[in-house]
């Protein structure tokens, strides 16, 4: 059986909560089971439980602890009541990563994951798909309402907070940002493609490429308090399959996680298959079984900008920048 993990994310005023019903109607619809874990500020905003100036950090610490325990009982429940079904999906209303956003200092966010002994770069690829619906605050301010209690934010405070929730999820290899501006149900088709896409195994992105100029190799100056750089190490194996087959190892802060990675890649078209992280101990037994025919390192930056995500990546000899 296997688990999905999908993150709903945005700023204020993004259209999680109509995307959310969306969803829910389509999993049924195809009789795939699924888990809703619903937004874990507004829950304890709603018990009661609102946050005081001066207390922003032990807010999001309580937060995280919440959200922790949401995110593990719903995947001990999946695993219990769903073994014998093919696959489930578990819905995130906004994943661990999004406590950066509103802490907005990686510090700070580092002490608060270390103290709750987990990282940064394995939660973030623990989930398979990152849909980051935009602020209609930054898509089309006119329409921007606070007609949601949790919601506390101007116009100019939701903006920058949809900037930095869409850059905190940036280093993620599966994320897709949605213009909140288009038809609603528009909107809405194309969250539904992108889960239909993961779960059949199918999702494509075009990636244009373009080599930058030698004064922009040093990756430090991109380097900032929310888009951090990447250490990747990609291991390419052969599996026999008429696939790319790539194992990536993903370094930040000290920490590593293994992603696996099936695709197939034509005129810039690349399809990819499976897409899921994977332990220390599976990543050498498919290298121990399979060897590695070519290796690839590089320091890697993504960030979002103008509601476009770019990814920079250094390598020894060049420097090539990736727009999706």
């Amino acid at each position: 059986m296997e688990i999905y993990k999908i993150v709903l994310t945005g700023g204020p005023c993004a259209g999680k909560t109509t995307a959310l019903s969306y969803i829910s109607e389509y999993l049924k619809n195809e009789n795939i089971p699924f888990i809703m874990v619903p937004e874990t500020a507004t829950e304890m905003i709603d018990d009661g439980m609102k946050f005081y100036p001066g207390f922003l950090y032990d807010f999001q610490s309580i937060i995280l602890e919440k959200q922790l325990s949401k995110e593990q009982i719903a995947e001990k429940y999946a695993k219990k009541f769903f073994k014998d079904k093919e696959k489930c999906v578990i819905i995130y209303d906004r994943g661990i990563i999004d406590n950066k956003a509103y802490l907005n200092n990686k510090d700070l966010f580092n002490k608060l994951l270390f103290e709750h002994n987990i990282d940064e770069i394995n939660t973030l690829d623990e989930y398979d798909l990152v849909i980051n619906l935009l602020s209609l605050a930054n898509c089309n301010p006119s329409l921007y309402s606070l007609n949601n209690k949790a919601r506390m934010e101007n116009v100019l405070e939701a903006c920058k907070l949809d900037k930095i929730t869409s850059n905190v999820w940036a280093n993620h290899t599966n994320l897709k940002l949605i213009n909140s501006s288009i038809l609603l149900n528009d909107e809405m088709k194309i969250v539904i493609n992108y889960i239909d896409d993961l779960l059949k195994g199918r999702q494509t992105s075009e990636i244009k490429r373009y080599e930058l100029n030698d004064n922009l190799s040093d990756y430090s100056i991109y380097d900032n308090n929310i888009s951090q750089a990447l250490n990747i190490t990609d291991y390419y194996i052969d599996l026999k399959n008429n696939y790319t087959n790539v194992i990536s190892k993903r370094e930040l802060n000290e920490f590593t996680s293994y992603v696996f990675t099936c695709y197939k890649e034509k005129d810039g078209i690349k399809t990819i298959i499976f897409n899921k992280k994977i332990n220390k101990s599976e990543c050498f037994d498919l290298l121990k079984k399979n060897g590695i025919i070519h290796k690839s390192e590089r320091k890697e930056i993504n960030f979002i900008e103008n509601n476009q995500k770019y990814t920079i990546c250094f390598y020894d000899d060049e420097t090539i920048l990736e727009i999706d």
